[in-house]
């Protein structure tokens, strides 16, 4: 059985949305979020996010069937748990956004068998709670059907073993060029990413 509700709300330049789900199984589904949006113009606005949930497995960690013996597996986890908040502004200038997320019984593959040359990597559930920090910005620029995208992005991870493994620092850079082509009957999109 799942029970929830929605609650909106609109005045001035605020609008929101609070969002709750939860489901009664042997393994309880939760999904709870309030996400909140504040525009100053056309061209600025601010948006404003909590996540709580609590969501089963995904099936790949709890069942595996396979010839190769090393890969079979059947397991029971306990549902991973998030609780982030974001926040992100998306102004005439740049686009920068702020995640900070508390992750519990998160899922993972490792390799347990330390073989040389070989990798076997079986699923996992890490107990202790994992702190995860990222902060974007991105940058779009525009001269006729040429564009320019930069983005940069920092990751931190808090936790006491090494099982959400991210690059500190990523930067991506694309150079394209758009148009419609045809009498607008198409439209082209083509560059490289760096």
């Amino acid at each position: 059985a799942t029970i929830g509700g929605e609650y909106e709300y609109r005045k001035g330049a605020w609008n929101g949305i609070a969002t709750l789900s939860n489901s009664f199984t042997s393994q309880s589904l939760r999904n709870f979020e309030v996400k909140a949006h504040y525009t100053v113009n056309d061209k600025n606005n601010f948006v404003f996010q909590y996540q709580n949930q609590s969501k089963l497995p995904n099936n790949n960690y709890i069942l595996n069937q396979s010839s190769y013996d090393n890969y079979n597996w059947f397991n029971s986890f306990k549902n991973e748990k998030f609780n982030t908040l974001k926040a992100e502004a998306n102004t005439q200038w740049l686009h920068a956004s702020l995640q900070v997320s508390n992750i519990s019984d998160f899922l993972y593959f490792q390799d347990t068998q330390n073989v040389p040359n070989q990798q076997l990597v079986t699923p996992h559930q890490f107990a202790e709670s994992i702190n995860y920090l990222a902060v974007k910005v991105d940058r779009e620029f525009k001269f006729r059907s040429l564009g320019w995208d930069i983005t940069a992005l920092y990751q931190k991870v808090d936790q006491s073993q090494p099982v959400l493994n991210v690059p500190e620092l990523t930067f991506r850079s694309s150079l394209f060029y758009s148009n419609h082509w045809f009498k607008r009957a198409m439209f082209v999109q083509t560059g490289a990413t760096v």
